[in-house]
C-alpha cells in the first residue's frame, strides 16, 4: 500500500495536455477514494480488537484525503472523525477523542444531516467519553439520547 501512496502524495509535476492532467487527476482522485475506504475499513477492524494506536495510522490517511477531495465541512468526513475518536478515546487521548466527536457533531449541524444512525453513534460516542471522564451526569445525558426515542429532538454541545 506504501508504494500506492508515494504518488499521490508527492507534488509531481503534470505535464501533458489539459485533458491529460484532467485524467490524471481524476485517477488520483479514485485511488485516493478507494485508500480511504480501505484505510477506514482496516482501521475499523483495528479498534474492534482494540488496537488503537494501530488504528490511528490510517484513519489520519482517511481523514487527510477525504479532506483532500471533498473539503472541510462535508459530512464524507463524519465516518474519519468518529473512527479518530474512537482510537483516541481507547488510547484514553479524551481532548483528541472529544475533539473528534465535536468535529463530526458540528458537521453534521452544519449540513442539516438528519441521519439518526450517525446521531446514535455520536450520543454513546460522547456517552463513552464523558464516563471514561468521571463525568456521569453528562454521559447519562448522552448516552439516554441515544436510546430515547425523542433523541431527535436534542442536539449534542460541544
Amino acid at each position: 500500500m506504501c508504494d500506492i501512496l508515494v504518488p499521490l502524495t508527492a507534488n509531481a509535476q503534470r505535464i501533458g495536455t489539459e485533458e491529460e492532467r484532467k485524467l490524471l487527476d481524476q485517477s488520483i482522485q479514485l485511488c485516493q477514494r478507494l485508500l480511504i475506504e480501505v484505510t477506514l475499513s482496516e482501521a475499523t477492524k483495528l479498534v474492534g480488537r482494540a488496537e488503537y494506536e494501530d488504528a490511528l495510522p490510517g484513519s489520519i490517511q482517511a481523514l487527510r484525503f477525504s479532506l483532500e477531495i471533498y473539503g472541510s465541512g462535508r459530512s464524507e468526513l463524519i465516518p474519519c472523525y468518529i473512527l479518530l475518536a474512537e482510537a483516541n478515546l481507547g488510547l484514553s487521548r479524551f481532548k483528541q477523542a472529544e475533539e473528534c466527536l465535536c468535529n463530526a457533531n458540528w458537521i453534521l449541524i452544519k449540513t442539516r444531516d438528519n441521519d439518526k444512525k450517525v446521531k446514535s453513534i455520536l450520543y454513546r460516542g460522547f456517552g463513552r467519553l464523558y464516563a471514561a471522564q468521571g463525568k456521569r451526569e453528562e454521559a447519562l445525558r448522552q448516552l439516554a439520547n441515544d436510546v430515547s426515542p425523542n433523541a431527535a429532538l436534542t442536539d449534542t454541545v460541544c
